[in-house]
């Protein structure tokens, strides 16, 4: 069976099984903060993950963040607002995997193909540049 969907080294979306596992009770306990309750985690679903630790989480409207494992416990006031819904998530995903095939074959990306890159981040929301979690 498949338990994820490896879109991009940074954006591995998982299947319902698995993000049912991950948002259970028993994980949540484990997952989130003390101080977050129950009806506040209710209102996030973690989907996905980088591989690093890291997960990306939906709110209730529909509203994509990402939660950096450095900060600790899952906690709301520690999510970063990616300012995209589910299908922006996917064409985010789906960017981030062209640049994992183009560093493939080169070392590094050239200055050109960074801003390019940057355009398109801007194109999924223009506060993205600012709020993208990982470096180029």
């Amino acid at each position: 069976q498949i338990d994820i969907q490896m879109l991009s080294a940074d954006a591995i979306l998982w299947t319902a099984c698995v993000a049912r596992h991950h948002n259970s009770a028993k994980q949540q306990d484990l997952l989130w903060a003390d101080d977050v309750d129950a009806d506040t985690r209710s209102r996030f679903w973690l989907f996905a993950e980088d591989g690093q630790g890291d997960v990306y989480v939906l709110d209730e409207h529909g509203q994509c963040y990402f939660a950096d494992h450095d900060a600790g416990s899952l906690h709301p006031s520690g999510f970063t607002p990616l300012r995209l819904d589910f299908l922006g998530w996917l064409q985010l995903a789906d960017l981030m995997g062209q640049v994992d095939a183009l560093l493939d074959v080169q070392d590094d990306l050239s200055a050109a193909q960074i801003a390019a890159f940057v355009a398109c981040l801007a194109q999924l929301h223009p506060d993205l540049p600012e709020v993208f979690p990982f470096k180029l």
